[in-house]
Parts: C-alpha cells; structure tokens; sequence
C-alpha cells in the first residue's frame, strides 16, 4: 500500500502558524499562508499529528499516528478540514 500523500519535501514548514485541537484554533493568517504556496503547518492534536497544505484548489491533511502516516484527507476549507479530521481520528 502507498504512503498517503503529503507535502512536497521541497516545500517550507511554517514556523509561527498552525491548527491545533487542543482548542480548536488555527491561527490567524494560516489560510493566507498556505495559499501562497510552497509551505505547510503542523496540524497538532491528541490522537494524531498532522501536515497542512494547499495544492492551489484544496486543502490537504497527511494524518500520522505512532509516527506512521495513515491517511489524507482533503477539504475545500481548513475549517472542513478540521472537522473531518475530528469526525475521523477524534477531537481533543
């Protein structure tokens, strides 16, 4: 089976913005930040960690457990994007 998809390894890890579900924040700028390009951010949560990007249409996720990574999912907004990485992997 195939690595789920992540960020391009050429791409720059933001290091003052991120979303978090310890409060369910993402940062103020972040949107703008990916949509720019050539960067991710740290997705951190109690179940899972996760890499947050966006490809010019979607916004993507790469979900890591036990330091393997498990999945990707995809939303058109980091808000959808929380969501559905809360319904999956779980909330806090």
């Amino acid at each position: 089976m195939p690595e789920p998809l992540g960020p391009p390894e050429t791409w720059t890890k933001l290091s003052d913005l991120r979303m978090s579900n310890d409060d369910h924040r993402i940062d103020l700028g972040l949107d703008a930040a990916l949509r720019r390009g050539g960067v991710w951010a740290e997705y951190t949560a109690w179940h899972f960690f996760g890499e947050v990007w966006f490809d010019g249409t979607w916004f993507h996720v790469r979900i890591w457990q036990h330091s393997v990574p498990i999945a990707t999912l995809t939303a058109d907004s980091l808000d959808l994007l929380m969501d559905l990485a809360c319904e999956c992997y779980g909330r806090a």
